[in-house]
């Protein structure tokens, strides 16, 4: 048996600080400056007995990992932290200062004190921002989509010791709709009155977000409308209304941790709370729970769009296509459908094409447009850089790696030009946008974007980021993707580096086994990507050599349509830069991929092509390759002499060669394939177990898989089943341990003959249902047609001569289809062999 994998095709941080002398901390009441409040600080920092700026770095380390901020964006310098104390300064770090308030010692009254002076100083005219409490916020009229959500939410809120409930997601996900309903509908089974809502404008456009002591003056004075305390007693008063009787709350539109913490339910009482954020808020971990609200499932979409229109929408595939392109978002869907409702004339049909046009456009809706927005407003100029790079990412998820070359900084270093956002690093901003839901970690450092968020992040890279700084960034991309895909192929397939003119492999960064194949499966997508990018646009020589290194991985893992586009695509872009070798690669990578397709005719000019551009550019190693491709054809249409000398006189060369390698196995190999399909099988085994033999001694583990699957079968042939069972089942250890799935179904095919051979046909039953299941997932019609052919002998040999019919029949229309001589021929002798067992004519078959 041939095997048509790559065994026969080779291309080739202090002072203790004392105790404060007052009661209470001093607050910059009056400030009017920056310089105020940096005078205040140090007054605070002398309040609490003079700690060092690195005790006070520790402290604020220590007070954000309790509160859940990851360790990388945790821990300010100490030179940051001298940096908020130190006068003249024109810009003001206010989370920072907030966290120094707060690790000096001052209370949750005085910290809000802090707040509305930096909100004072820092945005001149804004003022305090009032908030202003909702009593009766009525419940979504028509509320659909959602229904798992809300039991998962009305099971954490009837939680024990539970307090509030975080509800978090991206712009759009319909987060304040689904609260106010749960919360109509927890009022309902705590007795308690109508929900009360308050806007934190958290992500407002116009507006600062809500100061938490206006909100707890707003909610005593809807709740208990008698005398309010004064600045500094609310929140204490707060928290006593709420734990004496039963308040459904609705804090929507949080910023901060911070910004709720003081108006949260105490555990375990009489009310709950539900707040909704775009940001993760940590911290907030006594008595709360969580719950993450992402995007509808397909259903949910349709029922929020036909809810939307008003009308039934009759047309599934458009509803479908409607619901995809809105990215399943609440909001965008809800635009969507009364868009359908204003135009009721319009066939669902032309809906579609509308919003398609507008997408590609990279323009959205402008309900989602300004949702975004104000999320994109409120980063920090450098978050804003690395999510317009993140949005020139041509594939769906992406590494650190990734977004490194994106950006031009090392995934743990700085980012030159790009703010503040990213001088801690790169991983930060990713944690960052995370938390603001504009980034979703798919896995251990992987990330994606929401379709409507890549869109709107794409455009404002349109709007902000030069052409050419744009093409740049995606050519750092294709060029990292392109070395790491280079070292990680030359990991698995060290054969294949002979092939690369361009790479010296002495200075290959050597990967473990594992680590390249997990990164190739994790990258697969977005190398092709790159690939298409390089090949759209006519950046030739990326395109060339992505090709030329994803070949070994494309015939184990790529559908045939995909690989074939990839090497096509090279073909054009070598010529185009009258590159002859990596011409010729190009065209010997297309007729090998049909040749393993089983499309033998289409394969033959593209290795006759490689042939003659091989000979020309002096490349001999090319030339073997593709001779013994052309062999491998002609053994595969029939014409086993062919195929023996072509392969004969590649060895006698292989042999004389100083440095032959593993093409002298491969050679091998090959040849005893075609002696033993010439029914030469005594010769075909004993180059076989050479083959193997070579390949053991050097450490050669694809080479002895391929030889021991091939000579298995043979071995118990010849009298020898142990040593045939010991073959097969080594075989298969090692396609497994590479992962290789067409050699691992051929070895199990393989390994299913000898089992047969040696009675075990339970088992050899097992390994060729196996075999076929992969045979036919991978798209391989020649190894299908083999494993048909291997179990129309078995049926055969056990009397079951309908079980045989119908295999061979199988098989038989598998090979004739591709017109694979050899198989075709098993079939019909064995269709043939079943005629005479039960006297049919064999000419009715033949």
């Amino acid at each position: 048996m041939l095997l048509p994998g790559a065994s026969s095709w080779e291309w080739v941080g202090s002072m203790t600080s004392s105790s404060p002398v007052t009661d209470r901390a001093p607050v910059p009441l009056a400030a009017t400056s920056i310089d105020d409040l940096v005078a205040a600080l140090r007054g605070l920092r002398g309040w609490a007995g003079n700690p060092s700026y690195a005790t006070l770095a520790k402290r604020v380390a220590q007070a954000r990992l309790a509160r859940g901020v990851p360790p990388s964006e945790a821990t300010p310098g100490r030179v940051t932290v001298y940096d908020c104390f130190r006068e003249g300064r024109r810009r003001l770090d206010s989370d920072l200062v907030i966290s120094l308030v707060a690790v000096l010692g001052a209370d949750r009254e005085a910290q809000a004190v802090w707040r509305q002076a930096i909100r004072r100083v820092l945005m001149p005219g804004a003022g305090p921002v009032q908030a202003e409490a909702v009593l009766h916020p009525a419940p979504p009229e028509a509320f659909v989509g959602r229904e798992r959500a809300l039991a998962e939410l009305a099971r954490l809120l009837d939680g024990s010791g539970v307090g509030a409930v975080v509800l978090d997601g991206m712009p759009g996900a319909g987060k304040t709709s689904l609260a106010v309903r749960a919360a109509h509908d927890l009022s309902a089974r705590l007795g308690a009155p109508d929900p009360v809502l308050v806007n934190l404008r958290g992500f407002s456009a116009d507006r600062q977000p809500v100061d938490p002591d206006s909100v707890a003056d707003a909610l005593l004075r809807a709740l208990s409308p008698g005398e309010v305390p004064v600045a500094g007693q609310r929140f204490a008063a707060l928290q006593a209304l709420l734990a004496r009787e039963p308040v459904v709350l609705i804090l929507d539109n949080a910023a901060t941790a911070d910004q709720v913490a003081p108006l949260l339910p105490p555990p375990g009482g009489p009310s709950r709370a539900l707040v909704t954020t775009r940001q993760q808020l940590p911290g907030l971990d006594r008595g709360v729970r969580r719950l993450q609200l992402g995007a509808l499932d397909p259903a949910g979409a349709r029922e929020v769009l036909i809810a939307a229109a008003g009308q039934p929408l009759p047309d599934d595939a458009a509803v479908e296509g409607l619901a995809r392109l809105a990215g399943y978002l609440p909001l965008a869907l809800s635009l969507m459908g009364r868009r359908v409702a204003a135009r009721p004339d319009w066939p669902l049909g032309d809906h579609l094409a509308s919003y398609r046009e507008r997408l590609d456009r990279l323009q959205l809706d402008d309900g989602v447009e300004v949702a975004l927005g104000v999320s994109y407003a409120a980063l920090a100029e450098g978050d804003r850089h690395v999510l317009r790079a993140c949005a020139r990412h041509p594939g769906q998820t992406f590494g650190a790696d990734a977004v490194a070359a994106l950006t031009d900084t090392a995934p743990t270093g700085s980012t030159p030009d790009s703010g503040d956002a990213t001088t801690d690093g790169l991983r930060p901003a990713l944690d960052r946008l995370v938390a603001a839901s504009l980034l979703r970690e798919t896995g251990r450092d992987r990330w994606e974007l929401h379709d409507l968020v890549r869109t709107f992040a794409a455009a404002r890279s349109v709007e902000e980021d030069a052409p050419s700084t744009r093409n740049r960034a995606t050519r750092r991309l294709c060029d990292r993707y392109l070395e790491q895909a280079t070292e990680a192929v030359a990991a698995l397939h060290p054969q294949a580096v002979d092939d690369w003119g361009w790479v010296d492999r002495a200075e290959l960064t050597p990967w473990e086994v594992g680590e390249a194949r997990d990164w190739l499966d994790a990258e697969r997508v977005n190398l092709l990507a790159c690939a298409g990018w390089a090949s759209r646009h006519r950046v030739d020589l990326p395109a060339v050599r992505f090709a030329a290194v994803l070949a070994h991985d494309l015939w184990q893992r790529g559908d045939v349509e995909t690989t074939l586009e990839v090497h096509r695509a090279a073909i054009a872009s070598a010529a185009a830069l009258d590159d002859a070798p990596g011409e010729a690669l190009a065209h010997r990578n297309t007729g090998n991929t049909l040749l393993r397709a089983g499309r033998f005719e289409p394969a033959r000019p593209h290795l006759d092509q490689a042939l003659r551009l091989f000979q020309t550019a002096g490349h001999p190693g090319g030339e073997q390759s593709t001779l013994s491709s052309l062999a491998i054809l002609a053994s595969a249409i029939g014409d086993q002499a062919g195929a023996i000398d072509t392969f004969r006189r590649l060895v006698a060369r292989l042999r004389t060669s100083e440095e032959p390698g593993e093409r002298l196995a491969i050679a091998l190999s090959n040849l005893a394939v075609a002696l033993i399909r010439d029914d030469r099988r005594a010769e075909g085994l004993a180059l076989l177990e050479e083959s193997a033999e070579l390949a053991a001694r050097h450490g050669w583990a694809e080479r002895e898989r391929n030889a021991l699957s091939n000579m298995a079968y043979l071995l118990v042939e010849h009298g020898r089943p142990q040593e045939g069972l010991d073959a097969a089942e080594r075989a298969l250890e090692l396609s497994e341990e590479a992962d290789d799935p067409v050699s691992v179904g051929y070895a199990r095919s393989n390994l299913g003959v000898v089992l047969e051979h040696l009675g075990r046909r339970d088992e050899a039953d097992q390994q060729w249902r196996a075999a076929l299941a992969a045979g036919r997932s991978l798209d391989s019609p020649e190894l299908v047609a083999s494993v048909l052919n291997h179990i129309g002998d078995g049926h055969r040999g056990r009397g079951d001569l309908e079980g045989a019919r119908t295999a061979y029949e199988q098989a038989l229309a598998v090979a004739e289809e591709i017109a694979e001589a050899t198989e075709t021929a098993r079939a019909r002798e064995g269709l043939a062999a079943v005629s005479d067992a039960v006297a049919d004519p064999v000419t009715d078959i033949v």
